[in-house]
């Protein structure tokens, strides 16, 4: 129509490569870099969930795979995803909301 301006949306910036979120920020099209990143994607994307959903999942997968260290994750017990979120709130000192972000229902 004439006269009236388009509207441009804008898009979010994107991050380069594998940071602290250990590949969360890769494209939609990005299946992850380790064999259990990608049955999660796998999973989450079967759910039909949200990219934003995804992405924090992912991030909070990384975080857990880093606390177990050298231990696949595939190997969490339940005692280590309790250690886990123990250390997110006395190591780390993060809110009550974040873990329960980071242990979701489903």
């Amino acid at each position: 129509m004439e006269g009236r301006a388009e509207l441009a949306v804008p898009r979010p910036a994107r991050r380069g490569g594998a940071g602290a979120d250990g590949g969360a920020a890769a494209g939609p099209g990005r299946l992850g870099r380790t064999p259990w990143e990608r049955r999660l994607v796998e999973k989450i994307r079967v759910r039909h969930l949200a990219w934003r959903t995804e992405q924090t999942y992912r991030g909070w997968a990384w975080r857990l795979a880093q606390f177990l260290g050298e231990r696949p994750v595939e190997s969490a017990t339940a005692e280590d995803v309790r250690a886990f979120l123990n250390d997110l709130a006395t190591v780390q000192r993060v809110g009550a909301s974040a873990q329960k972000q980071a242990l979701p229902k489903g």
